[in-house]
């Protein structure tokens, strides 16, 4: 695994991204509909283009698994591929 400061956010990977986050929440927030990840999904798409520090964590492959954004010395997000994350 490797992680990295991203220092630009290109559409191919802003798209990587917003994948990451759409299993990650339909994997752990079974209280939205999918209209409500609709409308968060836009949301998300501009906060990745506007966070201070955007951080990835990617496979041998060069996959992204997960990432954080970090705003003003705090996480704002963090965001975990489902495939990544173990069953308890």
């Amino acid at each position: 695994m490797h992680i990295q400061e991203i220092a630009s956010c290109t559409p191919n990977l802003s798209d990587e991204l917003l994948g990451v986050w759409e299993r990650s929440i339909r994997a752990t927030h079974h209280f939205l509909a999918d209209s409500d990840i609709v409308r968060i999904r836009a949301y998300i798409s501009k906060a990745i283009q506007t966070v201070e520090h955007l951080a990835a964590a990617e496979d041998s492959d060069g996959k992204t698994l997960a990432f954080i954004g970090v705003q003003e010395g705090r996480p704002e997000m963090l965001f975990v591929g489902s495939s990544c994350r173990g069953g308890a």
